[in-house]
């Protein structure tokens, strides 16, 4: 069954963090400005470019904790990094120079709309 998630008949996987990546699948036109996905790695302020973020993915009902599987896997995702009442703590953030650092929901804004709509990714 775990084999499933690496290609599940769409093209595509399912990862624990948010690619922030130029590839095949997401539509670059949904990202929330002035967030962007990159579609080159030569940068001049590395320490700025975000690539990789935990998960913290909601449902349109408001829930970090239920959100609802299209994969046909699974019924549920779930936010990565739960605090107490189901609520995101915040996420890590991975840049281009190589570096980690954690930001707290507060600091986390909506960034992109799966299909426009659902799910809800933050970062």
């Amino acid at each position: 069954m775990i084999d499933k998630w690496w290609d599940y008949g769409s093209g595509g996987c399912v990862l624990s963090y948010s690619c922030l990546i130029e590839r095949k699948g997401p539509d670059a036109a949904q990202m929330l400005p002035p967030k962007s996905f990159r579609s080159k790695l030569i940068v001049t302020n590395a320490t700025a470019v975000e690539l990789f973020a935990d998960v913290v993915i909601q449902e349109d009902t408001g829930s970090f904790i239920q959100i609802r599987s299209t994969s046909g896997l699974v019924p549920y995702h779930t936010t990565s990094h739960l605090s107490f009442r189901g609520q995101p703590a915040g996420g890590n953030i991975l840049f281009a120079d190589g570096h980690t650092s954690w930001r707290q929901l507060r600091a986390m804004q909506v960034r992109y709309r799966v299909g426009g709509n659902r799910p809800i990714f933050w970062f």
